[in-house]
């Protein structure tokens, strides 16, 4: 007969194991479910200028697309923001993942009701979508009533589709005549807030600061990489560029001297975002490990020599976007240019204690999804010290 406390242990390791095989650490589970262009990464932006960090991957998407789920969820959010516009909000079944929808509909305040449409100008006569306050009934009681924002998915003079928060689901929808919205001649139609793969639940649009027709897509309030999750094709390598220093570059003494500008150009437009930036120094043009060194050197204490822009759960994005300085060496991504960032990295190389002769730079990216590219260049890039009697 087994014992107690071997029992109590037995059922303590099988609630462990359920709970691990019970999470799911979900990557890169889902296919693109839109096929436009990424026109504006995940990371920090503007760094030269003051610092802020994109949540989101926003998508090159025209006005009044359906815009339709990465996976099965149930609204918890429908509301305005100034930068955001209008947005949407749900979460999986499970909850381990909130999906942020920003700029649906279009305008720059949070005046309703507001169509979307097939033509424009939009109206209530030529509307495909609208979103609106409405007064919400229960069906089995109609002195139960509430207030909230809908989302109407209209066809015709009929709706195949209200979408509104967990809170103000299986409601009727009442008109101010009194009249009931229906989704048929017979059948008053019944709020939902659940939304299903394939099944529109909102309009694409231009709503908040920005103007532009686009959509926002964002995960776990931006803590997370949207791209972690989504496949993409084609799933092509970032490229990498040295601009500066020259190829076969001769550094002369007062170079070595002072802080050094070494600029990287990097483009992952054709493929998924860029992750990560590293920048080694081989010595004496040797492609052993133990023979590079990790740029920049010294560097801020707590900080990795690689720059993340994120997609790692948890990560502190922050200590990555640091302001532009030629004092704190490091590497700073600069640009607005969708997918291509140019990377400036300060070094002082008498920091490096490097012997006289000729060494190799190498500058490595990887995407959000671990592909990575070496510069081009990097069997020809040599730089060549001399005078290192400082």
């Amino acid at each position: 007969m087994i014992k107690f406390k071997t029992k109590l242990l037995i059922i303590f390791y099988l609630f462990i194991l359920t709970f691990i095989y019970g999470y799911e650490d979900c990557n890169l589970c889902f296919n693109t479910p839109w096929t436009f262009s990424i026109s504006s990464d995940y990371g920090p932006r503007n760094v030269t200028t003051g610092t802020w960090f994109h949540k989101g991957i926003d998508y090159g998407m025209p006005r009044n697309t359906s815009v339709i789920p990465i996976e099965k969820g149930i609204i918890t959010e429908i509301a305005f923001g100034e930068d955001t516009g209008w947005r949407v909000k749900y979460k999986i079944n499970n909850g381990e993942r909130v999906w942020n929808i920003y700029h649906i509909f279009s305008g720059t305040t949070d005046a309703i009701p507001v169509y979307s449409c097939q033509t424009l100008p939009c109206t209530s006569a030529n509307k495909t979508w609208e979103l609106r306050n409405a007064t919400l009934v229960n069906p089995n009681n109609e002195n139960d009533i509430k207030y909230s924002l809908v989302i109407i998915q209209w066809n015709g003079n009929y709706v195949s589709n209200v979408y509104t928060t967990h809170t103000y689901r299986n409601r009727n929808i009442k008109n101010e005549d009194g009249t009931y919205i229906m989704s048929n001649n017979t059948t008053r139609a019944i709020t939902r807030s659940d939304v299903d793969v394939g099944v529109p639940f909102a309009p694409s649009g231009n709503s908040g600061i920005s103007g532009s027709y686009h959509l926002h897509l964002g995960v776990n309030n931006g803590d997370d990489n949207p791209l972690r999750y989504l496949i993409h094709t084609p799933d092509i390598n970032p490229t990498v560029v040295i601009n500066n220093p020259p190829d076969r570059h001769i550094f002369m003494r007062e170079e070595l001297l002072v802080p050094y500008p070494i600029t990287i150009t990097v483009n992952s437009t054709g493929g998924l975002d860029l992750d990560k930036v590293d920048v080694w120094i081989y010595k004496n043009g040797s492609d052993k490990k133990e023979d590079r060194i990790h740029l920049p050197v010294p560097f801020p204490v707590g900080v990795q020599n690689t720059f993340q822009y994120g997609g790692v759960p948890g990560e502190n994005k922050t200590s990555n976007i640091r302001e532009f300085s030629q004092n704190n060496s490091s590497v700073i991504p600069i640009g607005n240019e969708p997918g291509t960032d140019k990377f400036i990295l300060y070094q002082t190389f008498k920091d490096l204690n490097l012997p006289a002769g000729k060494h190799k730079l190498v500058a490595i990216a990887k995407d959000v999804n671990d592909h990575s590219s070496v510069t081009t260049t990097q069997k020809n890039y040599q730089l060549k010290i001399i005078n290192l009697q400082l």
